[in-house]
């Protein structure tokens, strides 16, 4: 049925177009027109046109899958470098020990001892390192912020060690202590011959300097200070001169040398502040019997000796007098 309605809808189109050619010949009827040569009628027939075959449907096209990536190796973690370790807090290494001076002058000598030669001099509140002692102890090696190395006195009376000196050594060398000045002889003295019948005058100085003490004022240390003026007349300060002193007899090194000032306080916080150019030191105040006097540069007897004692339960400093007549 499909095939027969099809062919029909073919021949529509011839069937219109017999017909709009007849009615453009009754249009116009006015003119006879000669009588058309009779055709013959045509019938059409119905060819059957073969369907066109179904196309072939084409085979799906196969969807090209996507390739597959190639997963990605993770990256390494890269090492954390190891953190540098913090160099150790250096430890603050102690302070060294020191000697602080605590009386108004202390002499810094040569050696450990009074008998060596005096090199200068460190005044209250001056610090000085400590370098070594001696064996005893009561002497401290030093070095003056100048750079001088000298010793001092290890005594509460003088000095006070500052920080901690147990570790500090003896040293490696001292000095060998100067050989002791022997006493020269005492010059005879001379008696005046007095005239019967003159007036008496006053006999001449056995000594050209006179001597007068001891005086002084007690104190807690055991270490025996003689402290000395030396002057002439006019009560100028005279240098070169030196204290002698025996004890029990025997004797005992000589102080340091007189300077041309008295510059050194005996003791300026005992009441009884004297003024002196030479001192001489002794370690011990134990009982025994005392004679000091002048000497001049040639260790020669210059002043009559002055006789004294000392007794460990009575401490004192003394102080002694010379002048020139």
């Amino acid at each position: 049925m499909i095939a027969h309605s099809t062919r029909w809808l073919r021949l529509l189109p011839i069937l219109l177009l017999v017909l709009l050619l007849a009615g453009c010949n009754l249009a116009g009827g006015q003119q006879p027109q000669p009588s058309p040569t009779p055709r013959p009628t045509l019938h059409p027939t119905f060819t059957a046109t073969p369907e066109p075959p179904s196309p072939t449907p084409a085979p799906p096209t196969a969807t090209p899958e996507p390739p597959t990536s190639t997963p990605e190796l993770p990256s390494p973690t890269p090492e954390q470098p190891s953190p540098t370790p913090e160099p150790p807090t250096p430890t603050a290494a102690p302070a060294a020990p020191q000697v602080e001076i605590t009386a108004p002058t202390v002499n810094l000598r040569s050696g450990p001892g009074t008998n060596y030669a005096r090199l200068s001099q460190a005044t209250r509140g001056q610090r000085l390192d400590i370098l070594a002692r001696n064996n005893a102890g009561d002497w401290f090696q030093v070095q003056t912020p100048s750079g001088q190395v000298a010793w001092v006195i290890n005594s509460s009376q003088f000095t006070r060690p500052v920080g901690d000196t147990s570790g500090v050594v003896v040293a490696a060398s001292i000095p060998t202590p100067p050989p002791t000045a022997r006493p020269a002889t005492p010059r005879p003295v001379v008696q005046p011959t007095q005239a019967p019948a003159a007036p008496t005058s006053p006999p001449p100085a056995s000594y050209p300097f006179s001597a007068a003490g001891p005086t002084g004022s007690r104190t807690t240390n055991n270490f025996l200070n003689i402290f000395g003026s030396v002057k002439d007349k006019g009560g100028a300060w005279l240098a070169g001169y030196r204290i002698k002193a025996t004890r029990n007899g025997a004797d005992t090194p000589l102080s340091e040398t007189s300077r041309p000032g008295g510059s050194d306080a005996t003791c300026p916080g005992c009441g009884d502040n004297k003024m002196q150019n030479v001192k001489f030191e002794y370690s011990s105040q134990d009982a025994a019997d005392w004679k000091v006097w002048l000497v001049d540069g040639n260790g020669v007897q210059v002043s009559p000796a002055i006789s004294f004692q000392t007794n460990p339960g009575n401490l004192q400093w003394l102080f002694v007098q010379f002048t020139r007549n």
